[in-house]
Parts: structure tokens; sequence; C-alpha cells
């Protein structure tokens, strides 16, 4: 497919691109269960959206979410521009080319795509996927000024004027630039360019939505319009306010719901945080502070070698307090995560999982649940109508303390009533 995407975001032209056949089975990972079978549509049935598939009909907001491919370890190893975009969303590629209005990048899962710069928050180039949450973490305290970040580790501030394949060019004459005129660098030797945002992000698009994640590690958010043909269609501002997004099912990876008839914990913020050691013991909340969607060491969420995109990441002692208002069930999967399989001394670490729900606990597991150190995670389901708040704890354990009390809250959700 090739995308134009002016400044204006009204213009789109799209060229079908050569792709593979249909895709097979995929994984659909729903509230009643996981079902291996063929998606061959989502479209609209009396007013709600629904995944067909051969064998049953599941409606969109009920699914967690649609593996279609595993590109995992693909998209670890891959090198080239990432592209950070203002909605908070990502694209992979090859920057090909570009002006003082956008950029034409080349992509796996797109084809060719032409960018407004005013889309983009970021760019960081050839970093590995440890440095480019390094340096999308540094954007927090860079919002006023466009930047330029060198590999050698020199910087420059002032306002970006051109990107396209082969430099970048800044303007420093600018309120907290260095008044040093246009400076222009090789991109071989850029690592990130932070584009400071020219007015608030753009608030997600209300109702049931889904996050495409594509086969080269670009992830797209937006409404379902529809999928059929091999062809998923989603609103998308690089197609245009109000316009869709073509994206054909043999380049994308996974389907992400949001939003539908259960909320993910790590969408949400807790109404109370309360971590620390034991009093002797000094607790960094930068290092060792509760995770979205990552272990508490910011690496991915494993139990049991089984990877889970959606999650919290905690270190005993943790207890996080959120709203049950308006749900009738709490699921996770709890364990300690995989990273500490292979550390410390065999049989040390473990952790006391607890649920409560407005202050007590849990008829479902009153002493909560111990898990150890290489132990098999378990699945935790919690009947939560009536309750006004939940409360997950991770503690300590008696014998080794706060040692290698790395917990997961994996999957965690709510179901609404």
């Amino acid at each position: 497919m090739r995308c134009t995407i002016t400044r204006s975001g009204v213009a789109l032209a799209c060229a079908a691109l050569a792709l593979a056949a249909p895709a097979g089975a995929a994984e659909i990972r729903a509230l009643g269960g996981t079902y291996d079978e063929q998606v061959t549509a989502i479209r609209e049935e009396a007013g709600r959206l629904v995944v067909r598939t051969p064998q049953r009909a599941i409606p969109l907001d009920a699914v967690k979410s649609i593996r279609f491919q595993d590109v995992t370890a693909a998209v670890a190893d891959r090198r080239g521009a990432r592209l950070l975009l203002v909605t908070g969303d990502v694209l992979r590629g090859t920057i090909q080319g570009g002006n003082d209005e956008s950029l034409s990048l080349q992509t796996q899962g797109l084809g060719d795509v032409r960018v407004a710069l005013e889309l983009v928050r970021a760019i960081t180039l050839d970093a590995t996927v440890e440095r480019e949450r390094e340096l999308e973490t540094s954007l927090e305290q860079q919002a006023e000024i466009d930047l330029v970040r060198l590999k050698d580790g020199g910087t420059a501030r002032g306002s970006i004027v051109l990107i396209d394949g082969s430099k970048v060019t800044l303007d420093t004459d600018v309120e907290g630039g260095s008044h040093v005129g246009k400076l222009t660098f090789d991109v071989a030797k850029v690592e990130m360019i932070a584009i400071a945002p020219l007015s608030a992000p753009p608030a997600p698009p209300t109702g049931v939505r889904v996050t495409a994640r594509l086969v080269d590690g670009s992830a797209l958010t937006g409404k379902v319009v529809g999928l059929q043909n091999d062809e998923l269609r989603i609103e998308h501002k690089l197609a245009g306010e109000g316009q869709s997004l073509s994206i054909p099912t043999a380049r994308l990876a996974e389907l992400l719901v949001q939003n539908g008839a259960f909320v993910y914990l790590s969408d949400i913020e807790p109404q109370v945080v309360d971590q620390h050691f034991p009093p002797e013991y000094a607790f960094e909340p930068e290092v060792w502070g509760w995770k979205r969607d990552r272990n508490v060491t910011g690496g991915p969420i494993k139990l049991a070698g089984r990877g889970f995109d959606k999650g919290l990441g905690v270190h005993s002692y943790c207890a996080l307090t959120f709203s049950a208002q308006g749900y009738r069930e709490f699921k996770a999967t709890i364990g300690l995560d995989d990273a500490t399989r292979y550390l410390g001394e065999p049989g040390f670490g473990a952790v006391t999982f607890k649920v409560l729900l407005d202050g007590k606990p849990a008829k479902e597991h009153p002493t909560g649940v111990v898990i150890r150190k290489g132990g098999a995670p378990v699945d935790l389901v919690v009947d939560v109508s009536g309750a006004a708040t939940i409360t997950l704890i991770a503690d300590f354990d008696p014998t080794s303390l706060h040692i290698l009390g790395r917990a997961d809250w994996a999957d965690a959700h709510l179901v609404k009533r």
C-alpha cells in the first residue's frame, strides 16, 4: 500500500501492494475463552461489531486480542527509524526523503508512507529496543524546543527545518537555541530527533478501539471500520480526520482491543499506591516502582515462558488500589517474573499475592496466594460486584523478605457489569 499524507491531513492515496495469501488460523483471546480459528471478517451486526470465524461470532468488545502471527523476535532485532507519533503510536521503517512539512517512510507493514511532521513526537535511529526506551523517557524533560541528539553524545536545540534520508537541518536561531544559525547533521550520526509538540496530544478515540501491531513493529490505534477481503480498516490520523487506513492482514501481527467489555488495570490510574522495602532497606521508586505492561525491571512480562502484553509489574511490598465500581469480576495470572528464575540461591524468593475488596480479603483467596521463584503461575478470578475498591498486594515472604520479590499481575483486568 502506498499512502500520502499532507500536513492538513486530508489527502490519502493508497495503491495496492502485492501481499501473501489470506492469513490462516489466529489465536483469539476473549472473555469466554481462547480459540484457534481463522478470522473471516469483523463487521457490524445489529449495531455491534462482531468478529466472525467459520465456527462462531464473538462481539469485538468481548475480545482481548487476536494474534495473527508471532514476530516478536524479528521486531526485537530490527534496526532503522522508529517514529513515535503524538498519538502514542509507532511507525518503523527507513526514511527515504522529506521537506519542512513531512517525511517519507518506507515500511514493511504499510509500504511507503508520507507523514506530516506535526504528527511526529520523536524519531530514533538505529537504536536497540532498550536504548529506544531510554531515549523516549528523556522526552519528559524535553518538551518546548526541538532537539537533535547525536550518537557521540552531542546535542543541539532549535527548530527542525528538514528531515530526509541523508540529513537533518536544525535552525538554532530560536528562543532556547544556541543562535548559531542553521546546522545540518548527517542522519547516520543522529541517534534521536525530538520534535516539541505544538499542542496537547489528541485524545484517544472513544468507545471500542484496537491497537494494530504490524509485522515490522509498528503499532497504530483507532476505531475499527471493518475487516474483509483480508484487509483491516481502522480510523486513524494518518489517513486524515474521520478517514480510514487499510492494513492487509498479511502484515498484521496482532490486534489488541481496548475499552471494550473489560478494562486493563494498566490502562487506568490507581487511587492509592503504597510501595516500600522493609524499614532497614532503602526503596528507590524510580528503579523498583510499579510498571505498566512491563515487569518491574522494565522487561517484558513473562511467566513460565509465556509472554503477556498487558499487566502490572511490581516489587514486594506493593499495594495498588483501583476503583471497582461498575465491574463484576477481576481476572489476572500471577507469579514471579521469569527474570528471577536463575537469580539468587535455589528456593530463595517468594511473594504473597493478596486481593482486598474495600480493604477486606476477597473470599476466593482469604489468606492470599504464595508463589515461590520458579513456581507455576496461578489464574485468579475474583467477584468484585458490590465493591467500591480493589487492592492488589504483593507482600513480603517471611523467609526471603523482599529479595527477588519481582511479581507480575499479568493480564490484570476488570470485567464490566
